[in-house]
């Protein structure tokens, strides 16, 4: 319901933020309605983590990590005309593992649909 509400209302700038997965993951999901969706996962700082995780398939993953203990970060930098947010894993000792950026512009409606309506959701997407 909530990415029909995104869909059906053209709501831009929509990031996914999660974490207690015990491990750190990417992903995109680009539905052929409106504009790529990433989801960013950082944990655990302070837990077990789950390598194995990472074994099991996911085909919007862009970027995993389950090896040691992480924590993740999300830079938001609007000196910049398009904006840009960047997600950040890195270990407890501070060392950057994994950095992903993208524009703040690219996560909008305009450019990627007309006024016609938006297409319903298709059936067993994320």
């Amino acid at each position: 319901e909530l990415i029909d509400w995104i869909r059906d209302e053209r709501i831009g700038g929509v990031v996914f933020v999660s974490g207690d997965r015990h491990l750190s993951e990417l992903m995109r999901w680009e539905p052929d309605w409106g504009y790529p969706f990433y989801e960013f996962t950082a944990s655990p700082v302070a837990n077990r983590f789950f390598a194995t995780g990472l074994e099991l398939p996911n085909p919007i993953r862009v970027w995993g990590y389950g090896a040691s203990a992480n924590y993740g970060l999300l830079e938001v930098d609007t000196t910049v005309p398009e904006g840009r947010i960047t997600f950040v894993v890195k270990d407890v000792e501070g060392r950057e593992i994994h950095r992903h950026s993208t524009s703040m512009d690219a996560l909008e409606f305009d450019g990627f649909v007309d006024d016609k309506a938006i297409p319903a959701r298709p059936g067993g997407t994320p």
